[in-house]
């Protein structure tokens, strides 16, 4: 921390805002107090693709609200001590490994979401989906950072080196890209035999990092060496990243902390005397982070697809359209809502424009929470197994309620939550204190009797930060400026049915003021001076209470639905005072589009384009060579090289293993060198001088890529020189036995991946085994000739140029860059693979003909289910249109699309989106360029990221000539 001075500037760098704040001394000098405050975007989208554009802006709007000079005029740098929160890289976006999506895949999942991961993408070794595809996935995923589990201590590791082999084939590029984008961060937790070669595998293209298994035996999880570590990680490699982050330290009087950091150093600054129990959930644009403080133990989880503009389509995807419409009222239309949170994802910073949007958001929030809710619990306690004196001691709670047990050894019931604490932009504009009490409530549903409280403006993290400065003051700013009170909840639990009373509710002070629920009501009840509750048999609150008095002078909100698998479905209820304003019926998306969608940019020139295979292969295409659209420019040949890893503990048994210098004295060969099947490439002398050699040889043609000693591992990658031809064994003539027989010898069936001079087939009596001379899957198994057909059946995958262009630069096995001149469109969002073909108007005819195969159509008007389902049968490569309704598409798709991240749809054609969804007609401009270049060459790029380091889809619309 600087040393002390009379002024601060406090700023939290968000995803979606930056929040300034003045601190200035007390006039008496004891302490400090908030002189003024400022909010504006944060910018981290072309063309202010820069945090420092909207922090300047910040200041400079602070500086003008509270007249105080705060930016030095000839450095441009803050003149005051300015101290700095972040969470501007959008969240962390992790691509997980694991052996078994049901295992380590899972418990890989289970660290990145609890060290505030966005998973692109899980891969596991018994995916259905081909190492190919993939590798073709990983390409286009842009990580931040990849997370490698598998295998428990001392188990195989032959998948977890497979895994290794695919991402580096696949070669991901950072998120971030640039000279000083640097490798990608890697932390490996996963078997600690194979790190060493998963270190050196993947440490020239990644930087390791290796931790303790997550996985270390099959009934332990030790996730936290590999949480902390993902989260250092994320400072030193995501947030420096975001655009304009480096320089940011210029600015600041001490280490920028990490957002959530800051929340964590507050928490215990807003627990009241005789609280114990603490929960706080900051529901951000990008990310839902919640953080609990239960009895003294902290725990932080991020859910990191959950959000309230990045990622509300997200929660949109994960909890559907109708969770979400059943907390509005009946008036709500169904592809309106739908579109105006799929439109708010495109436009992240829009702020709702009238009642009905502000209702569309929270009730979006409210299944949000819930979401996260469930991940803080189930990633940060477990369910402690009661012994029988405790169940009977509780036994009047217990059927009804879950005993958990936090990494502190705490239980604790969520009924003994004493307060839950609000924050984040949705809280902030929910419009009133009820709109957020409801919205509280309904998301994090708390059970007993749990006090509400809000950081509309969070200034949570802004406090946790000046702690370090004066705990004092910001304790005191925290309680009486930032944490407001909105009321309480009253949740029971237990035997709560349909049509039997659960509690009478007195107003205290009024003995006419009651209220009788049943099992599935609920009853809002405004301040006075309190509530008694008197509870019905076999209904509770905590400690087993049958009746409790409150006495407050905030509302409070009974609920009677229940918790858990026996909750009553339902909302809480829009309260009345949140309905004043609403209109009978929402119409248009208009204001969001109106507000936010500009003309879509049209560039004109030369661009550099890069196309790439998804893993290393033949690159045909040589510096300034032409190319067309068709024009094969690459290929994978082959499926991604097998790796075949060799124990040489086998030589003594595994009861006896290996030392590194048994290997060394042992060993035949060196890494690089070429290996052919038969040849010893390790011998021993067993038992001393005078005992048996024992030699192993290679059961494959291969390359030797890794000799690992202390394990006693050799790693061949299998030389790819197939034929594709069928070559038949002759199994019975090379074993003598009757042709139908031969079943029994062989050791493998149809459909398995044979290595060539790998042994198919054996009689080990007679010491005989016939090998397969090529490489290849076992096609037949002919009981009547006695013989066995394997084919390696070669399926090259080609990498095309799409575009007309000249090659400026080639990468050698891996693809190359194209400058192509034309015109460049972006659009507001796209679905689906990169494709080309002649641009063409959307005909609205009936019957499907084959004149638009592979051609790209457009249309100036929005296009509906109808209109999709007929391109599909046109076979046209690629459809650009102002909007389409996000009902239809995901009735076209099959599920919701999630517009933050685009690009691995499983699309019959491409589809770009230049305005939005709903029924948005295209900009002037945007039109007559597509009318006008009717029947040109047109390229699609439909790749979109909605976070920071943006990526919009773009149009190229060739230009006749080529580069110079």
């Amino acid at each position: 921390m600087p040393e002390l001075s009379d002024l601060y500037v406090l700023a939290d760098i968000g995803s979606t805002t930056t929040k300034a704040m003045l601190l200035a001394t007390e006039p008496d000098g004891e302490g400090f107090s908030i002189l003024g405050e400022a909010d504006v975007p944060t910018t981290v989208e072309k063309p202010s693709e820069d945090v420092l554009i909207g922090l300047g802006s910040a200041l400079s709007l602070l500086s003008s609200r509270t007249e105080t000079r705060l930016v030095d005029p000839g450095t441009g740098l803050p003149c005051v001590p300015l101290l700095a929160t972040s969470s501007a890289g959008g969240g962390l976006q992790i691509l997980v490994f694991g052996l078994t999506s049901v295992d380590t895949g899972r418990v890989a999942r289970m660290t990145a979401y609890g060290a505030g991961g966005v998973i692109l993408r899980t891969i596991t070794i018994d995916s259905d989906t081909q190492a190919v595809e993939q590798m073709m996935a990983i390409r286009r995923l842009r990580p931040d950072m990849v997370l490698m589990a598998g295998g428990v201590e001392g188990g195989a590791v032959a998948g977890v080196i497979r895994l290794a082999e695919i991402l580096s084939l696949a070669e991901p590029e950072a998120r971030f890209r640039g000279a000083d984008a640097g490798r990608i961060p890697l932390v490996y937790c996963g078997n600690s035999e194979a790190a060493n070669y998963v270190t050196n595998l993947l440490s020239a293209k990644f930087e390791v990092h290796l931790v303790e298994n997550v996985r270390p035996d099959t009934v332990t999880l030790n996730l936290t060496p590999a949480k902390t570590a993902i989260h250092d990680l994320f400072m030193r490699n995501v947030m420096e990243r975001a655009p304009g982050y480096s320089d940011l330290g210029r600015w600041v009087a001490a280490d920028i902390l990490p957002t959530p950091a800051a929340v964590e150093r507050a928490l215990p600054l807003i627990l009241d005397e005789g609280e114990e129990h603490l929960l706080l959930m900051d529901m951000g644009g990008a990310t839902t982070d919640i953080f609990s403080n239960i009895g003294g133990t902290r725990h932080r989880t991020v859910s990191a697809n959950i959000g309230t503009s990045f990622s509300i389509s997200n929660i949109l995807a994960e909890a559907g359209l109708d969770r979400i419409l059943s907390h509005l009222p009946d008036s709500a239309d169904r592809d309106e809502i739908a579109d105006y949170l799929m439109n708010k994802t495109l436009n992240p910073t829009y702020t709702p424009g009238t009642p009905f949007e502000t209702l569309a958001e929270l009730a979006a929030a409210i299944e949000g929470a819930r979401i996260a809710m469930r991940q803080h619990v189930s990633m940060s306690f477990e369910i402690r197994k009661l012994g029988i004196l405790d169940r009977l001691r509780r036994r009047n709670m217990e059927r009804f309620e879950a005993t958990f047990r936090s990494e502190g050894l705490v239980d604790f019931r969520l009924s003994e939550l004493d307060r839950l604490v609000g924050a984040g932009g949705i809280v902030r504009f929910a419009g009133s204190r009820d709109a957020a009490l409801w919205m509280l409530a309904d998301g994090l549903l708390p059970t007993g009797v749990t006090r509400i409280s809000a950081d509309g403006r969070f200034k949570t993290p802004h406090m946790g930060l000046f702690s370090a400065v004066d705990r004092d003051s910001a304790r005191d700013i925290l309680r009486s400026r930032c944490i407001e009170d909105l009321g309480y909840v009253i949740a029971p639990v237990g035997a709560l049915r349909a049509g039997r009373e659960a509690l009478t509710a007195r107003v205290i002070g009024d003995g006419s003021a009651e209220v009788v629920l049943e099992g599935g009501e609920t009853a809002l009840l405004e301040g006075g001076r309190g509530v008694e509750i008197e509870l019905r048999r076999h209904v509770f609150l905590r400690g087993g209470r049958s009746r409790i008095r409150l006495e407050t002078g905030l509302p409070v909100l009974i609920d009677c639905r229940g918790r858990g698998d026996d909750m009553f479905e339902g909302s809480l209820g829009i309260p009345e005072s949140v309905r004043v304003g609403l209109p009978e019926k929402i119409s248009g998306t208009a204001p969001l589009v109106s507000s936010e969608m500009a003309a879509s940019p049209i560039e004109r020139g030369a661009f550099e384009l890069d196309r790439s295979l998804p893993y290393e292969g033949t690159v045909f295409a040589d510096e300034n060579d032409d190319v067309e659209p068709d024009t094969i420019i690459g290929e994978n040949r082959f499926a991604p090289p097998w790796l075949y890893i060799l124990d040489l503990n086998q030589v003594l048994g595994y009861s006896r293993s290996l030392s590194a210098d048994d290997v060394r004295r042992g060993i035949r060969l060196e890494e690089g060198q070429e290996v052919r099947p038969g040849q010893v490439i390790f011998s021993l002398r067993k038992d001393g001088v005078l005992g048996q050699v024992v030699n192993y040889r290679s059961p494959v043609r291969g390359r030797v890529t890794h000799v690992e000693l202390d394990a006693g591992l050799v790693i061949l990658r299998v030389i790819q020189d197939y034929d594709g031809k069928p070559h038949v064994i002759d199994v019975a003539g090379q074993l003598g036995v009757r042709p139908r027989s031969i079943r029994g010898y062989l050791r493998y069936g149809v459909g398995d991946f044979l290595c060539s001079g790998q042994a198919i087939a054996r009689d080990v009596k007679k010491g005989i085994f016939v090998r397969t001379p090529t490489t290849g899957v076992m096609r037949r198994i002919d009981p009547g000739s006695g013989t066995v057909t394997v084919r390696y059946d070669i399926r090259p995958v080609p990498l095309r140029s799409l575009v007309r262009g000249r090659v400026t630069r080639v990468r050698r096995s891996h693809g190359v860059t194209i400058r192509a001149t034309g015109i460049m469109l972006t659009a507001r969002v796209g679905f689906g693979p990169d494709a080309c073909g002649r641009l063409a108007p959307l005909s609205r005819r009936e019957s499907p003909t084959g004149e638009a195969r592979g051609m790209v159509l457009f249309s100036d008007s929005p296009v509906g289910l109808d209109d999709l389902e007929r391109c599909s049968a046109l076979g046209v490569s690629g459809l650009i249109v102002p909007s389409v309704r996000s009902t239809a598409l995901e009735g076209f798709l099959g599920s919701w699309p999630t517009p933050a991240s685009t690009g691995q749809e499983t699309m019959p054609f491409s589809l770009l989106i230049t305005e939005g969804f709903g029924s948005i007609g295209m900009g002037a401009e945007c039109s007559a360029l597509l009318e006008g270049s009717a029947g040109r060459l047109t390229t699609l790029f439909p790749a979109t990221q909605i976070r920071a380091g943006v990526i919009r889809p773009r149009v190229l619309i060739s230009s006749s000539s080529r580069p110079s």
